[in-house]
C-alpha cells in the first residue's frame, strides 16, 4: 500500500513536502523561501537628473542575462548619439563567488564613477 503525505511548515516562512513511497522509504524536499528580507535602513531617493548630456552613465550587463546584455549595447549606442553622455560605463559582476564584502567593493566602486544608472528592466 503506498500513501501519501504532505504538510506545511509556514511558520517558518519553509514548505516541507514528505512523500512516502513503498515501505519504510520517505523522501523529503525542503523548499526555502527564496524572498529577501529588504534593506535594514531606507535611504531617501536621490533627485532625477535634468539630462543626461555630459554625465556617465553606468551600465550592469550580465553574461548569463543575454537579452539584457544585447538592450545595453543598443542602449549605450543611442545614449551617445542621442543623449550626449559623456562616457558609459559597464559593469558586470562577473562570477559572483566570494564574501557579501567583496561584492558591495565591486557595485560602491561602479556607483562612485557614474551619475546614473540601468540595471534591470524591472521585469
Amino acid at each position: 500500500m503506498r500513501e501519501q503525505l504532505t504538510t506545511y511548515n509556514l511558520t517558518t516562512n519553509n514548505v516541507h513536502f514528505d512523500a512516502m513511497v513503498g515501505y519504510n522509504v520517505i523522501m523529503t524536499i525542503e523548499v526555502l523561501d527564496p524572498t529577501a528580507s529588504g534593506p535594514l535602513e531606507r535611504l531617501p531617493l536621490p533627485e532625477p537628473l535634468p539630462t543626461l548630456s555630459g554625465r556617465v552613465l553606468g551600465l550592469r550587463i550580465d553574461d548569463t542575462w543575454q537579452s539584457f546584455t544585447r538592450f545595453a549595447n543598443r542602449f549605450a549606442q543611442l545614449a551617445r548619439e542621442r543623449l550626449q553622455v559623456r562616457d558609459i560605463v559597464v559593469f558586470d559582476p562577473d562570477i559572483r563567488i566570494g564574501t557579501t564584502d567583496e561584492e558591495r567593493r565591486k557595485v560602491a566602486g561602479f556607483v562612485r564613477d557614474i551619475d546614473a544608472a540601468i540595471v534591470g528592466l524591472g521585469t
